[in-house]
């Protein structure tokens, strides 16, 4: 290759769109070419796993909770069950949490129905 193929292969190698915009390291939290660590993250009241589902791509959950077994079910299947936990975080001592880089805590948005109750 002689200078002007390198530059337009280098070119259209880091301008080329992905297949996905999570597909492109220069968009990943966890960018290889810069050999970074993946952050990792806790995520109280997981629920079904949504924010967990969102953040994959780029980061893996070391620590999730819910109380509800409707939902750790879907999150278990969805998401393994290596590192969730079911019960109710009263019942958790902050020392059983692993260390995260990111902490996220969710509000209740699956559970309100029209009729103001809550499941």
């Amino acid at each position: 290759m002689n200078a002007h193929q390198v530059l337009h292969f280098t070119i259209y190698t880091l301008l080329a769109p992905p297949k996905s915009p999570f597909d492109n390291p220069l968009l990943s939290c966890a960018n290889d070419r810069m050999n970074l660590p993946v952050p990792s993250f806790v995520d109280f009241f997981a629920g079904s796993g949504l924010v967990t589902q969102g953040a994959k791509h780029a980061c893996v959950p070391v620590w999730s909770n819910d109380i509800c077994p409707k939902k750790a079910a879907i999150y278990r299947a969805n998401h393994g069950d290596d590192h969730f936990h079911f019960g109710s975080i009263e019942q958790v001592r902050g020392t059983e949490i692993p260390k995260g880089d990111i902490v996220w805590a969710s509000f209740p948005c699956q559970d309100p129905f029209p009729s103001g109750t809550i499941d």
